[in-house]
């Protein structure tokens, strides 16, 4: 695959019209789409699960960042916060990206598969 960095000075993140993450009970990783620009920025993940309250998860365990896919992040997914923030500084420029976290434990993913089986039980009737 052949990605061509376009340096842009008033944009450090590649827009994406992807406002969400979600992370199923089952996964073992998730991919948060932070591309950059400028294969220089210095580009950090943080959660924010409540205010006041921040966890830099950049650089702890097995999360890895390539500029030109974002982060993989191989955490325990259950703890993260309810937003993903992405930080790129490229020297005095320094430019957010905010995804929404869903992580959707084992006990939502029951009764999401209930009412299915009930609305095609119904169906079938």
């Amino acid at each position: 695959m052949f990605f061509d960095f376009c340096l842009d000075t008033t944009a450090l993140f590649v827009p994406t019209s992807q406002t969400t993450v979600t992370a199923y009970a089952d996964d073992d990783s998730i991919s948060v789409p932070c591309r950059v620009t400028d294969p220089a920025a210095k580009v950090t993940l943080r959660t924010e699960p409540s205010p006041g309250r921040i966890l830099e998860i950049s650089g702890l365990g097995s999360t890895q960042y390539d500029p030109q896919l974002g982060f993989l992040v191989q955490e325990q997914l259950q703890s993260f916060g309810d937003e993903l923030i992405c930080r790129a500084q490229v020297e005095e420029v320094v430019e957010e990206q905010m995804f929404i976290f869903n992580y959707i434990g084992k006990c939502i993913q029951c009764v999401i598969e209930m009412i299915e089986m009930d609305q095609c039980l119904e169906r079938g009737k």
